[in-house]
């Protein structure tokens, strides 16, 4: 699951091409201006194993999140963004300068670049990994801020493990459901931007005769219960699809769903759904 995400941010210029930071300040000059500074928490790094456990400190420096979006707004309004990826010197941490005022703040954190369309919406079809996100607002009023930020994963994911062997006619496994189209940076998610999303995995010739070939996709739809479609992709046959209803997806969550697909005593007994609270402690719930 690789992003394909680039910035688009109106009224981005270049400060520094060496810090690989970007700032376009709009703030009346003639207000006195106080500074502001964030420092992203990173007490808990990021594992080779992409273990991060509910409200945990955002990894920022182990560079697993390379790309970091601040943006300030007024109301709707975007007064100025910055930029950073993991090659500066101060990936991390933001100094800004703001009039006095109330501003709600928002960062993006993702391996790749983020796209934001019309300063609020991120399109997910495009957004194959994690990203993280955090908004609040303050208040400037005669003394400079300095604080600490902690940002949240978005996604839940979907893991699937195909528990029989895989025949080696199968070139390709699909995996259908509802999910979201985008992320607003202002209210999250809405139940009336769902529709039909497949991913797929291609399998090699090494795969062919292995139990338990595992895979998986990053999730957004939270409203509602999934119906999860799996189908395999074969040169010569045509393999049942198996639809596992009623499967939820829980943000910074793991939801497995393990059973067959190519034996019949396996594909008749269905898929068993896990739910995997912490993103590294697998808690089986029978369903």
């Amino acid at each position: 699951m690789k992003n394909i995400l680039r910035l688009s941010m109106v009224g981005l210029v270049m400060l520094s091409s060496c810090k690989k930071e970007h700032n376009n300040n709009v703030v009346n000059t003639s207000d006195k201006k106080y500074q502001i500074t964030f420092n992203l928490n990173n007490e808990e790094q990021l594992s080779a194993t992409n273990k991060l456990k509910v409200n945990a400190a955002t990894p920022i420096n182990s560079h697993v999140l390379k790309h970091l979006l601040y943006s300030v707004y007024s109301g709707s309004t975007v007064v100025h963004s910055i930029t950073q990826d993991s090659t500066a010197s101060n990936y991390g941490s933001i100094t800004d300068a703001l009039s006095p005022g109330t501003y709600s703040i928002v960062f993006l954190a993702s391996k790749l670049p983020i796209q934001v369309d019309q300063g609020e919406f991120v399109y997910l079809p495009i957004l194959f990994d994690d990203f993280f996100y955090k908004k609040f607002d303050i208040t400037v009023n005669g003394s400079n801020i300095n604080q600490p930020v902690t940002l949240g994963r978005v996604a839940g994911k979907l893991q699937i493990v195909i528990q029989d062997t895989i025949p080696a006619d199968v070139t390709s496994i699909n995996v259908s459901y509802q999910d979201e189209k985008r992320f607003s940076v202002f209210s999250g998610f809405s139940p009336n931007q769902i529709a039909s999303t497949t991913f797929s995995t291609n399998l090699k010739p090494i795969d062919a005769g292995k139990p338990n070939y595992t895979f998986g996709n990053l999730v957004y739809n939270f409203f509602n219960t999934l119906a999860v479609t799996i189908t395999p992709v074969s040169k010569t046959k045509q393999w049942p699809s198996v639809t596992v209803p009623n499967v939820y997806v829980r943000r910074n969550q793991v939801t497995v769903l393990s059973g067959g697909l190519f034996s019949p005593t396996k594909h008749n007994a269905g898929f068993q759904i896990t739910l995997n609270p912490d993103w590294d402690v697998i808690t089986n719930t029978p369903y």
